[in-house]
């Protein structure tokens, strides 16, 4: 009877053991994404083979859509418009319920520098519908993109159990003038 106790609770202590903390052997580099870095482990895929510029000073709505994780699907798509009445800016909305993008504590697509790092939970994400990169409208400006080179929005999609995170790079002149110079997509484990 001693015996049988003895290794029901050596067979009960290998279980609890055994059920831990176990990753699979995750690294935390695996569940982040480096703003710039296209090189990194699980990168799906690099975007673009050389930069697009929109710069047409005109009256204009130019719609660019994205297909982040190229499943033939828009993921985002960045809006540049003019109005006749001055009126102009850069919106960008996300096209699915999976596909969230990081902002900051006023709603506010966050503009990341090269080198920063985002993880599934370091950031706060959001569907986008016209979230303003960049805009005025009569002596109103939203958005905190007009003027910046070579910055960077953090991309989320989740589709069922599977993780992507991903960046776009945008330099953004006078609001509706724009240069998308990449965008990447890494698998998260």
């Amino acid at each position: 009877m001693k015996r049988n106790k003895i290794l029901l609770l050596t067979l009960l202590m290998f279980s609890i053991v055994s059920c831990g903390d176990d990753d699979g052997g995750i690294t935390e580099e695996q569940r982040q994404l480096i703003m710039g870095d296209d090189s990194s482990a699980n990168i799906v895929s690099l975007g673009l083979t050389s930069p697009i510029v929109l710069s047409l000073d005109q009256v204009h709505i130019t719609p660019r859509q994205l297909d982040i994780n190229f499943d033939q699907t828009a993921d985002i798509v960045l809006s540049a418009y003019e109005e006749f009445n001055g009126n102009k800016g850069l919106t960008l909305n996300t096209e699915s319920v999976d596909v969230r993008v990081s902002v900051d504590g006023n709603g506010d697509i966050k503009a990341l520098n090269s080198g920063d790092i985002v993880t599934a939970t370091s950031e706060t994400w959001v569907n986008a519908s016209t979230l303003p990169l960049a805009e005025v409208s009569g002596q109103t400006v939203t958005g905190l993109w007009n003027g910046l080179q070579n910055r960077f929005i953090a991309v989320r999609i989740d589709i069922g159990s599977t993780r992507y995170l991903g960046w776009i790079e945008l330099s953004v002149n006078s609001y509706d003038n724009y240069s998308l110079h990449n965008y990447v997509v890494k698998l998260i484990p």
